[in-house]
């Protein structure tokens, strides 16, 4: 199954990086697991704390891995 979110070490990052009073874009955010459920409680779970961060302006995706590891892209269409 994986090892799954490190929460404590993602918030000491972001907490690091919003030091310098710069605003934090997160892109070519990619998570994948063979189980497509675990996938998604990945990205609940990283995206929570990213937009729950007052520095974090937004998150680009990069790709989502299926469960057969074919890559599922999102293009800048798909977000309008």
């Amino acid at each position: 199954m994986g090892f799954g979110v490190n929460v404590f070490f993602l918030q000491r990052r972001l907490k690091r990086l919003a030091s310098t009073g710069l605003p934090l874009w997160i892109t070519e955010l990619s998570l994948a697991n063979k189980n497509e459920n675990v996938t998604a409680d990945w990205f609940e779970q990283v995206l929570t704390i990213y937009f729950a961060h007052p520095a974090v302006e937004g998150v680009i995706p990069g790709a989502i891995l299926g469960s057969h590891g074919s890559q599922l892209g999102w293009s800048v269409g798909e977000w309008k």
